[in-house]
């Protein structure tokens, strides 16, 4: 989970202070979900029962910014 870093303007700060709280709502990462997991662990028992196939493929690269790579 990634957190993003942000500055309050004066006004931004005068609501909080007034409101005592935050100015945005928070979410949970649906990467975590109930279902996602659920699905995950069915794909996990499949590779350790033998009844999914794995396949093998070739290495993605992405290319970024100025040439520069992220594996």
């Amino acid at each position: 989970m990634s957190f993003k870093c942000f500055k309050l303007s004066y006004n931004e700060f005068r609501k909080v202070a007034k409101e005592h709280r935050i100015p945005f709502e928070f979410s949970a990462d649906p990467f975590y979900s109930e279902s996602n997991i659920r699905y995950f662990n069915k794909v996990i028992d499949g590779i350790e029962n033998a009844t999914r196939p794995l396949t093998e493929h070739d290495s993605i690269v992405i290319a970024t910014v100025k040439g520069h790579y992220d594996y």
